[in-house]
């Protein structure tokens, strides 16, 4: 609430039970808002009378609930995991072909058929058969 360090109190004696807030600045949030401690009485340092309350200081602790464990399965989980990730770049960023030659014999001759197809790039497979034709061509004179 931008009021400050503040305590709840809460005092059980034989009149009965009540509890208010005590802050350490309670001058400035009077002259911050006047008229407060009468719109809200849980603010009033004074409301378990005789007494006044008033907070001197303040000190805070802070705690943190960090564990330290051994886990073997990890370097597994790591490896599989690596794996995975293997797979996926394999299977989507390559390029799946396939290259089928037949070759007949016709008398003293041969004949020769390739066919081929690719799954992301049939650019490139068509130039590569291209290219083995060529090499086959020249090696059959």
């Amino acid at each position: 609430m931008s009021m400050g360090p503040a305590v709840l109190l809460e005092i059980i004696s034989p009149q009965g039970s009540t509890s208010f807030w005590v802050f350490k600045y309670i001058e400035r949030i009077m002259e911050r808002f006047p008229g407060i401690l009468e719109k809200v009485p849980k603010f009033n340092p004074g409301l378990f009378r005789p007494y006044l309350f008033g907070l001197d200081r303040i000190e805070s602790r802070y705690y943190t609930g960090l564990q330290i464990s051994k886990d073997p399965g990890v370097y597994t989980v790591a490896a599989g995991s690596f794996f995975v990730m293997l797979g996926f770049f394999i299977t989507f960023f390559s390029s799946h072909s396939r290259l089928w030659i037949r070759v007949a014999e016709q008398g003293e001759k041969s004949r020769i058929s390739i066919a081929a197809t690719s799954t992301k790039d049939p650019v490139g497979i068509k130039r590569e058969v291209k290219h083995l034709m060529k090499h086959i061509s020249s090696l059959g004179g």
